[in-house]
Order: structure tokens, then C-alpha cells, then sequence
């Protein structure tokens, strides 16, 4: 279910959505209840005997009686144990969810073949029973090509020949309700011989592995109020200070702020709170940004860039992502949520944490200490939030506190 979060940066004036995905490594693979099949292909086979459109199932039956067994048939109605391609019945069989030769492991076990196996094609279909509809991802890895068809629709194809170890690409799939049937194809030229297929959604396969849904890390939060202060401490050394109240002589704390937010034009020592977008990659892109706003210039050293911005929505559980060069501290409604105390380059997020919004105003604050190099900021919640940005005062210069006025805009 999707999470509405209003995301307020004091001096934005247009509405914009924000939505976007990172890899979704941590997604299961399905590994347990596939049917298997091997065939021979053309030579040389992988991402060629892909591209030829060749249906390998019906060339290895052409000429029985009987009839052909076709990818269409097998990929719209399943297959059981013992059914027949050819003087070949399929097999059960559960494969490994790591390994760079897992396919061919699982084919000489199941005696499809013997040793290194190349100019190939296994076949492999599972059901999958969803509790519900489900619009989702479907997440594919191989070595080499692969084709991937669900309940009968081709759905992903790529005509590559490559490595493989992991999740490599992703395609939208919809699961429908009760009985789906999942039949991958994979093309071996030569070498490693591997496959990597999982759903991001909750199911069950005939082979009772039960897969869940996995929130991805989403879209990095972009826009907010900035402050540098400088930090005589290095880095992770300058995580227990208040560089806020060391810059301004007490009159501004970190708590004040990530209590009650900021104001544009408001000051901390000779600097002013400026809005200001940061960019969504790059290992630079705190010190570009805050060179930008004339919070310094060059080479940023030794200190400490605070941004803050102000959410909206309904409340719940999320998980909190974060990426940091170089130690980060993150506040939610006044308390910290996140702490990093490391040295590091970042470029994208690194850890998560479980955090819970509050229905109506959340007030994010986010410290980033640099020690020197690069000087980089990523912050984000899960991809099933969804983030809009709109002007945050009324004309009566105050914040906009009730949904009813919120849609209103």
C-alpha cells in the first residue's frame, strides 16, 4: 500500500512528485518447486539461440507423435513431474539462490547432462499463489541470456551474453489473484550458467518457499533548508558536539531546530538559512550545493552542514535511509533516529533504520560532519512512500497544518 508523504521545504513554490527505486538487492530469489527441462540449442547458443526466436522446446519435439511441446503451451498451462520433451521428462528441482554456475550445477544433478555444459537452454516453471492482485517487479539475473514469461505473456527478454551472481534488472509485472505460472528460459553459450528470479510480492510457490514484499529504498529527499557551521573537531570525532550553539554563541541549538524547524533568512552567526535542492548522486554533492549558496567555497573542510525539512501525511512505519561522507546524525521530531559515526565516502544510501512517522507534521533534520575528500548527503525513506513537495505557508505566512487545506492547493 502506498504511504502519501507532504514534503515541505520552507521557500519551494511549485508541486512536484517525487517517486524512484534503487536495486532491490535484498529481494528474495525463488528457489524452491521449479520444473526443470535442458535442451540443445544452435551453435553458438546464450543471447544467439535467444535472438533466432527458435522455440528450442518444439524443435526437440518436431518430429514425435503425438504433437510438439511448445514454450506457448508450457508457459500458459505448467508442466508436471514426468511429463515428456522428447525422450526427456521434467524434473523437480529446488536451485541455489548464490553462485555464478547455478544452473548447470542443478542440471547435472538432475541428469539433464554431464560437466560443463554450453550451446543450452534450461527450462523452469513454478506456480505462485497470490493472496491478491499485485502490481509489482519482477527482478532477473543470468548467465547468459534470459527469457521470462508469466502465465503465458512474455514478460522480460534479454539477449545478452554475460555473467552473473545476482539480480541484474528489473521489469513491472502484475500478479493476479490465485494460481500464476512463472516460466524462465536461460540461454548458455559458454562458461558460468546461471539464473537469479524473484517477484517483489507476497506469495507462495508449489514448493512452499513463501516470498514476501520488500520495500526498496526510495527517492532521495532533495529539498531543504541549509546551515553550515564549522566543527573543530574532524568528521566522526564532531558528532557530540552542538555545532549549532558552538556557531552562535548558544542562541541556536540542534535540539531548537529539530524540534521547531528553521526559517529562510534566519541566521546562525554571519550565515543565513538558504533553500536549496541537493542532488540525488554524486560523492561531491553537499559542498557543490553549499558553494552554490554561498555557505562556503572550494574545498569544504571540518565542518558540519545541517538541512531541514518539514513531512506531512499519515503515519506509520518506514525505514529511514541514509548514505553519508562523512559521519551523519539524523533527527525525527526532535529526537535522533540515525547516528553513523564513521569516515567514509558515500554515493549513494548505506544503512536503514526502522523509524515511525507521526500522522500529520514530521520535522526531518539531517547533520552531515566532513572531515575532507568528499562531502555527500542521501536521504530517503521507502519506495512505498510517496513524497510531494509543496509551498508550506499560507498567506498568512503560516504553515499549513490540516490536510482539507493541504489538498486544497
Amino acid at each position: 500500500m502506498k504511504k502519501s508523504i507532504l514534503l515541505f521545504s520552507v521557500c519551494l513554490m511549485m508541486v512536484f512528485m517525487f517517486m524512484g527505486t534503487d536495486a532491490v538487492d535484498a529481494q528474495d530469489k525463488i528457489t524452491k518447486g521449479w520444473m526443470w527441462m535442458a535442451v540443445k540449442t544452435a551453435s553458438p547458443g546464450g543471447a544467439a539461440a535467444l535472438a533466432s526466436k527458435v522455440d528450442w522446446l518444439a524443435e526437440a519435439t518436431a518430429k514425435l507423435e503425438g504433437g510438439k511441446v511448445t514454450e506457448a503451451k508450457v508457459a500458459a498451462n505448467g508442466v508436471k513431474a514426468g511429463d515428456k520433451v522428447g525422450d526427456l521428462a521434467w524434473k523437480k528441482g529446488d536451485i541455489a539462490d548464490t553462485g555464478g554456475n547455478n544452473v548447470n550445477d542443478l542440471i547435472v544433478k538432475l541428469g539433464f547432462g554431464k560437466g560443463d555444459l554450453n550451446d543450452i537452454v534450461s527450462y523452469s516453471v513454478i506456480e505462485l499463489d497470490s493472496p491478491k492482485e499485485q502490481k509489482t517487479s519482477l527482478h532477473t539475473g543470468s548467465d547468459d541470456a534470459i527469457q521470462v514469461w508469466l502465465n503465458g505473456k512474455s514478460v522480460q527478454r534479454v539477449e545478452k551474453d554475460r555473467g552473473a551472481g545476482n539480480f541484474q534488472e528489473e521489469k513491472p509485472v502484475t500478479l493476479k489473484k490465485g494460481k500464476n505460472i512463472l516460466m524462465v528460459a536461460t540461454y548458455e553459450k559458454g562458461g558460468g550458467w546461471s539464473q537469479f528470479v524473484g517477484i517483489n510480492a507476497d506469495f507462495t510457490t508449489s514448493g512452499g518457499q513463501k516470498v514476501s514484499f520488500k520495500a526498496a529504498p526510495g527517492a532521495k529527499i532533495q529539498d531543504f533548508l541549509w546551515m553550515v557551521a564549522p566543527s573543530a573537531k574532524c568528521g566522526k570525532d564532531g558528532t557530540g558536539t552542538d555545532w549549532l550553539a558552538e556557531a552562535s554563541g548558544g542562541k541556536v541549538t540542534e535540539k531548537a531546530i529539530a524540534t521547531g524547524g528553521a526559517r529562510e533568512g534566519n541566521t546562525v552567526g554571519k550565515l543565513k538559512w538558504t533553500f536549496g535542492k541537493i542532488a540525488d548522486t554524486g560523492g561531491n554533492n553537499l559542498n557543490d550545493l553549499m558553494v552554490k549558496l554561498k555557505l562556503g567555497s572550494g574545498d569544504i573542510n571540518n565542518a558540519v552542514s545541517y538541512g531541514v525539512t518539514h513531512l506531512y501525511g499519515p503515519g506509520g512505519k518506514t525505514n529511514l535511509h541514509t548514505g553519508s561522507d562523512d559521519a551523519i546524525k539524523v533527527w525525527l521530531n526532535g529526537e535522533v533516529v540515525q547516528e553513523v559515526k564513521q569516515n567514509r565516502g558515500a554515493g549513494n544510501y548505506q544503512e536503514k533504520k526502522e523509524v515511525t512517522l507521526k500522522d500529520g507534521h514530521n520535522i526531518l533534520m539531517v547533520a552531515v560532519y566532513e572531515c575532507g575528500g568528499g562531502w555527500s548527503q542521501f536521504v530517503g525513506f521507502d519506495s512505498d512512500v510517496t513524497y510531494e513537495a509543496i509551498a508550506p505557508v499560507e498567506a498568512q505566512d503560516k504553515l499549513v497544518t490540516t490536510w482539507g487545506k493541504l489538498k486544497s492547493f
